[in-house]
């Protein structure tokens, strides 16, 4: 976890590594909106959610081999909980959800031509994944830190 005072974070699988990217399968849901059925994007959702919560057990696991107690465990466990839901939901999901949305909006506002219509939402939205990820999980690390980190005095 990071501290207050620290900026750099150790290695996290689940927040450096390419499985990070697993916590986006909703924003790829929302940005399919347009040309996929309602189920796939739901089942998306069901994708992101089971990473959260393998990254919150993940934690929890580790904090326990360490002979820590059952508080500090709980703790870990909603760290965890909650900066994944504010990173690879909340924040993300509503950001790629707009991109999207915008960009449609846009794109039927100049009278462009429907397959376009359907298809150059999805791709800005997919395309911004990438370039949103590191400044939403750096503003998420402010949150925490400013907030539920200083109140339990995780460091």
């Amino acid at each position: 976890m990071q501290t207050m005072s620290d900026d750099v974070e150790p290695y996290d699988i689940f927040r450096h590594s390419w499985l990070r990217y697993l916590g986006y399968a909703n924003e790829l849901g929302e940005a399919f909106r347009p040309l996929v059925r309602v189920s796939i994007v739901r089942a998306l959702y069901f994708v992101d959610t089971s990473y959260i919560i393998a990254d919150a057990i993940d934690k929890t696991i580790k904090i326990r081999n360490t002979d820590k107690s059952d508080r500090v465990a709980l703790i870990t466990f909603s760290d965890a909980i909650l900066w994944q839901m504010m990173a690879s939901v909340v924040i993300s999901g509503y950001t790629i959800n707009r991109i999207t949305w915008t960009t449609g909006r846009l794109l039927t506002y100049v009278k462009a031509y429907k397959r376009i219509i359907n298809i150059v939402p999805t791709a800005t939205g997919i395309a911004s994944i990438p370039i949103i990820a590191p400044p939403i999980d750096n503003l998420v690390n402010r949150i925490m830190n400013y907030t539920f980190r200083k109140w339990f005095k995780i460091n």
